[in-house]
């Protein structure tokens, strides 16, 4: 058998081509697919190499081209502008991959710090080697009439490396924490992952961090840094940089009581110790 030179009733070239028989119907109506003959009792028939064809307007669909921009390209078609569509669509399609890429990150990233909530050890504070990251960092404000504003402003600066919204956390000098400070945060920080550009972002550099993690209102994160302080003072650990405050889990939880803060903060050996 040689199928080029056969011919197909509508049901069979549906089933050829894995096409539902009435959206053959529809195509034909249109004017966009139509069979290469109709018979005289009205029933359409195509050929094989007519699948090549629909499997082009198939793929055509998938990538997004609407029924009208198809029909414009099939009344007109020529080597030069499938040319042009090809290279738009193309183009297009690396755009859509990219975004998907970056909101599939962003989910994984939330996806791991649910978990690491889901195992944090309340009562103990660990040290833990972390590498080298980059943030996106803007001002915090100590007036409270003025944190909404300032988160506001932080997001969009963001935008400038990343369209997607991204958990943000905040950061503490270790010179404020070792005088009692815990509320006079000093930045607002976002990580960026992969940054296409470094210019303007900063380095959290790579080390040594204490951990330690807050359940339930930041009302608690005082005491939980007066512990690292305890802990660092003990173990002749000296505090260092900036502490970095970040949520683990506010996408899974209802009251307040469960949200999980993760509190790290580069440390080294005291020389004095």
């Amino acid at each position: 058998m040689n199928p080029q030179k056969q011919v197909f009733t509508a049901g069979e070239f549906a089933r050829l081509t894995g096409v539902n028989k009435r959206t053959l119907h529809y195509y034909d109506d249109i004017g966009l697919f139509s069979p290469a003959q109709k018979g005289s009792n009205g029933y359409r028939y195509y050929t094989y190499e007519q699948s090549l064809t629909l499997e082009m307007l198939l793929a055509l669909r998938e990538a997004g081209m609407s029924i009208n921009e198809i029909k414009h390209y099939m009344d007109r078609r020529s080597a030069e502008l499938f040319h042009e569509m090809v290279r738009q669509k193309t183009s297009e399609i690396d755009a859509s991959v990219r975004r998907l890429k970056a909101i599939k990150e962003i989910l994984e990233e939330k996806d791991e710090m649910l978990t690491l909530s889901e195992s944090a050890k309340l009562n103990q504070i660990t040290i833990k080697d972390c590498p080298e990251e980059y943030l996106a960092v803007s001002p915090a404000v100590s007036d409270t009439g003025q944190e909404i504003a300032a988160l506001i402003r932080h997001m969009k600066e963001v935008t400038a490396y990343t369209p997607y919204r991204k958990s943000f956390g905040s950061m503490l000098s270790a010179e404020k924490i070792q005088t009692g400070n815990y509320t006079d945060y000093d930045y607002l920080f976002t990580r960026i992952s992969r940054p296409k550009t470094k210019k303007g972002l900063y380095r959290k550099p790579k080390g040594r961090y204490l951990q330690a993690y807050c359940k339930g209102s930041w009302d608690y994160i005082p005491s939980v840094y007066q512990k690292l302080m305890a802990y660092a003072d003990s173990h002749g650990l000296l505090l260092c940089g900036y502490s970095y405050e970040i949520g683990l889990n506010e996408m899974a939880i209802t009251r307040m009581e469960e949200y999980v803060t993760l509190i790290s903060i580069l440390c080294t050996e005291r020389t004095d110790a």
